[in-house]
Formats: structure tokens, sequence, C-alpha cells
């Protein structure tokens, strides 16, 4: 809606007073689509502090091979893999990052 300035502000303060998981996953999706990836893998890293969810460690992996950090990444999907095997396109994106 045009109001992306709002949408980061409000995510990054999310990030800063929540612990609740889906919270966390939105804040962190608005971040890196803002360009603020490390604010962003904070945001999923804190989320999954708080327990498990593969399609919140697929996206701070992704956000992670996003930022160029390679070897991160690959850790990332392989531990998504090893927690949730066949989710999504992982494997793919591990033979990707193993090349």
């Amino acid at each position: 809606q045009g109001k992306s300035a709002e949408a980061v502000k409000w995510a990054s303060a999310a990030a800063g007073s929540t612990s609740d998981p889906a919270f966390l996953r939105v804040a962190g999706d608005v971040l890196a689509g803002a360009g603020k990836q490390r604010e962003a893998v904070a945001a999923y890293d804190k989320g999954l502090a708080a327990g498990f969810d593969p399609a919140l460690a697929y996206a701070r992996a992704s956000t992670l091979e996003q930022m160029g950090d390679r070897p991160a990444a690959l850790k990332a999907f392989e531990e998504l893999s090893a927690k949730a095997a066949g989710f999504k396109d992982v494997s793919a994106r591990i033979s990707a990052l193993r090349k």
C-alpha cells in the first residue's frame, strides 16, 4: 500500500518487543523485503529460540542465502532438512549451495 517505511518501523518494533514466532516471521519477512537482512535474521533467530518452526527456519536460511553467506545458508538448510525432511525445496537448495 505504499507504506513501506511504516511497515519497516512496525517490524523493527515487533522484532524487539515480542517472542511470538508468527509475529517474528512476519517482521523478519518485512525487514528482509526492505533490504534489512541482518535484522531479519535476528528476528528469525529470536522466533526459533521459542521453538522450531520449519517456515521460520526456511525464511532464515533463504535470507542468509540472499545475503551471500553460502556456508551459513547451507548449514541452516541442512539443519532444516534434518528436522523437517522433504520441506519445500530444501534438498534442491542444499544441492545448489554445495556446488
